[in-house]
């Protein structure tokens, strides 16, 4: 009986300890400290977005198979937001994609998306730094814990990583208290059709190069002189390193003109109409 006794008494001792001890942890002081955010408009979503929900608690639990209590933490509600990141260190291309999917969870399912110097840094060497939703950030915790980051992607042969079928089927289970890791090359695109509206405001190009387009689009319609009106159809050729790349990953090699032809062949023949045109850049 006096064991007992003794275990309860250690317990709750340990659980008015713990309570006390990361109370500061996990204060709105503490959440907003967690994350160094670069401007003002992601510090506030921050603040936002890190708000208490939940609390954390010891559990003392008999062991079937012993006299021994176990005593856990544990965690209940929904303390924060889940954090989402990608390890990518592709070029533009690569966190393009990176940064479309880290704001599809961010708006559609109130998850908070990180990227790191190097993938930020690609990003607005191009785009208005101050128009992005998702910044570079510092991500710590209390030397007493660790992040499990949980990859929820899979890759193919190729190279590409899609999202695994229970992570978005479980999405709920997903949406607090988890670090998740979306894969490498994330290739997320069929997602992005609910938020086109959201990444057309977060990637502006910056000004100097938006006038230079802005320019040009002009000049070419004054050109137009069939006064129909012109559909735009961007075309990326890539080249460079990519012919060795595909090889390793695929055993195939570079297209040649005759696929451009046959892609501008269909394009022309489903837009060009008595009233558009279709103009390939």
């Amino acid at each position: 009986k006096m064991k007992r006794y003794r275990v309860l008494i250690f317990v709750v001792f340990c659980f008015m300890f713990t309570t006390l001890y990361l109370t500061k942890f996990f204060s709105p002081q503490w959440i907003e400290s967690m994350v160094d955010e670069k401007n003002s408009y992601n510090k506030y979503k921050a603040e936002k977005q890190f708000s208490l929900h939940g609390s954390l608690s010891l559990v003392a639990e008999k062991s079937n198979k012993s006299d021994v209590t176990n005593i856990k933490l544990d965690m209940n509600g929904d303390l924060f937001p889940s954090i989402i990141m990608s390890d990518s260190s592709g070029r533009l291309g690569n966190q393009l994609c990176v940064y479309g999917t880290l704001l599809y969870f961010q708006k559609v399912h109130g998850m908070h998306g990180i990227l790191n110097e190097g993938q930020e840094s690609a990003l607005v060497s191009v785009f208005q730094e101050d128009k992005m939703e998702i910044g570079a950030n510092s991500f710590n915790l209390p030397p007493q814990f660790n992040a499990n980051w949980e990859s929820v992607a899979y890759h193919t042969p190729q190279g590409a990583w899609f999202p695994n079928d229970e992570f978005l089927e479980n999405i709920d289970k997903y949406k607090y208290n988890k670090f998740i890791n979306i894969g490498l090359y994330p290739h997320y695109l069929f997602l992005f059709k609910r938020i086109v509206g959201h990444i057309k405001k977060n990637l502006l190009f910056k000004n100097q190069t938006q006038i230079l387009v802005d320019h040009w689009l002009a000049e070419l319609r004054e050109d137009n002189i069939s006064e129909k009106e012109i559909i735009i159809v961007g075309v990326h050729c890539r080249r460079t390193d990519y012919g060795q790349h595909l090889e390793i990953l695929a055993g195939a090699s570079l297209v040649d003109h005759e696929f451009f032809d046959k892609a501008f062949d269909i394009y022309r023949s489903r837009y060009n109409t008595v009233s558009s045109q279709v103009v390939f850049l």
